[in-house]
């Protein structure tokens, strides 16, 4: 029997346990780094309804006169004598949703008795005259208003309304070769522009 006995070996078991606690943190360290990959997503949407657009709608005595032009058949007079006039009053109305302004402007056509008629447009005026006995005469009240210019105020939407007063005369001045003739068109154009508040 030797003297010296033979050393003790340790068990390795607890060389082995820590190896697999290490490998097992180093997992889940590597696992941590793609968790989000679980995590739930949802979206929402969201659509307004319907949009539709408003109008800007100018009407005289609630005709469009667009594309057609509304003819105001009383604006007339037969057989017309220098001196002689006729007068009439008009409703301008904002049939639309904008607010606007206006202006006026009066076209004549290129004809003799077109040319030496005179056309006035009061703003804000009503008709008055004899149209029945020489000599027929019209007459308007109200703010004259010169072509291109503005014709009263601001109109509100929906029923926001003023009058026109319109005179057509056939001048003193008006020569003899007018006689017997017809005027081919008198056109009062109206201009309407959306203002801001």
């Amino acid at each position: 029997m030797s003297r010296h006995a033979a050393p003790r070996r340790r068990p390795r078991g607890g060389r082995v346990v820590l190896g697999l606690a290490a490998l097992a943190g180093a997992v889940a360290l590597g696992m941590g780094g793609a968790s989000t990959a679980a995590f739930w997503t949802d979206t929402g949407t969201v659509t307004p309804g319907t949009i539709t657009s408003g109008t800007l709608d100018l009407q005289v005595d609630a005709q469009q006169g667009k594309p057609e032009a509304y003819v105001r058949t009383d604006l007339t007079l037969d057989r017309m004598l220098p001196g002689e006039s006729v007068a009439r009053t008009l409703t301008v109305t904002n049939a639309g949703d904008a607010p606007f302004t206006f202006t006026q402007t009066t076209q004549k056509a290129d004809d003799a008795l077109s040319r030496a008629l005179e056309v006035e447009v009061y703003a804000g005026g009503t008709a008055s005259g004899n149209g029945t006995t020489y000599p027929r005469t019209g007459t308007c009240t109200g703010t004259r208003v010169e072509n291109g210019q503005q014709a009263g105020g601001r109109l509100e939407p929906r029923d926001g309304s003023t009058t026109l007063c319109v005179r057509v005369s056939l001048p003193l001045t008006a020569p003899d070769a007018v006689q017997g003739q017809a005027a081919g068109r008198l056109t009062l154009r109206l201009d309407a522009t959306q203002v801001l508040p």
